[in-house]
C-alpha cells in the first residue's frame, strides 16, 4: 500500500521519512516520522496526522502504456495514470515474441496414448538414434529397442513400432504448434486489426490439433 499527504494543497506521496509540524508544549514543532512508520501505523493514527492510503487506479486500458503517474483529490488521495499510446508496430512486435514463447512451450510435452510425454528436441533425437541403431541391428518392428521411462520410478519397454509412432507424433505435435503460431501471428499481423485484436492475438487460448 502507498500512502500520501498533503503539503501546500496537493497530495505528496511517502516515500521515505517525513515531517509533520505538530502542537508540542504549546509551540508547533515539525516532528520527524521514519519511513516505515506509515505500515507499523494504524489507520486512526496515520489519519490523525493527515496520511491517508492512495486510491490506486484500475490498469491502464489496452494499447496504453504507463510514463507516470499523478496524485489528486480533495479530500482523499487517488492515483491516475499518464499514459501514451503503444505503437501497433511495437504491439505487434510484443505479441509474436510471445507467440514464439507459448509455442515454445507448448511444444515440449504431449499427450500421446493417454499419457503426458515429453515431446521436446533431446526426446526427439534419442527416438533417431534408437530408430537408427534398430535398423542397423536388423530389428523388426515388433522387436523391444529400448525401456523408457515415461513416469517416475518405472520402465517401459518400447518397440520399434512404438519408437517410430512416438516420432511422428511428436512430428505432428510440433507441426500443429507452428500451425497455431502463425494462426495467431496472422491476426497479430492484420494491418485491419486495433490493439485490442493484437493482446487478444497473443493471449488467445492455445489449443492444437494434430493430424
Amino acid at each position: 500500500m502507498a500512502y500520501a499527504i498533503k503539503r501546500d494543497g496537493e497530495w505528496i506521496e511517502i516515500t521515505g521519512g517525513f515531517k509533520v509540524a505538530r502542537l508540542v508544549n504549546d509551540e508547533m514543532d515539525d516532528i520527524s516520522y521514519p519511513g516505515n512508520w506509515v505500515d507499523l501505523a494504524t489507520e486512526e493514527e496515520r489519519a490523525e496526522i493527515g496520511v491517508l492510503e492512495i486510491v490506486e487506479p484500475e490498469p491502464a486500458p489496452i494499447g496504453m502504456r504507463v510514463i507516470g503517474t499523478a496524485i489528486g483529490g480533495d479530500e482523499a488521495p487517488g492515483r491516475a495514470w499518464l499514459t501514451e499510446a503503444i505503437p501497433l508496430d511495437e504491439l505487434r512486435a510484443q505479441a509474436l515474441a510471445t507467440l514464439a514463447a507459448r509455442r515454445w512451450v507448448r511444444q515440449q510435452t504431449m499427450d500421446w496414448n493417454g499419457q503426458a510425454v515429453p515431446s521436446d528436441d533431446a526426446t526427439l533425437t534419442r527416438i533417431m538414434a534408437t530408430v537408427k541403431l534398430a535398423e542397423l541391428q536388423a530389428r523388426g518392428p515388433g522387436d523391444v529397442v529400448a525401456k523408457w521411462k515415461f513416469g517416475p520410478g518405472s520402465l517401459t519397454p518400447v518397440t520399434l513400432a512404438q519408437v517410430i509412432a512416438y516420432g511422428i507424433a511428436i512430428g505432428a505435435n510440433l507441426q500443429a504448434c507452428f500451425d497455431r503460431e502463425a494462426e495467431l501471428a496472422a491476426v497479430a499481423l492484420d494491418p485491419a486489426n486495433d490493439a485490442a485484436a493484437i493482446l487478444a492475438a497473443a493471449e488467445a487460448e492455445w489449443v492444437v490439433d494434430p493430424d
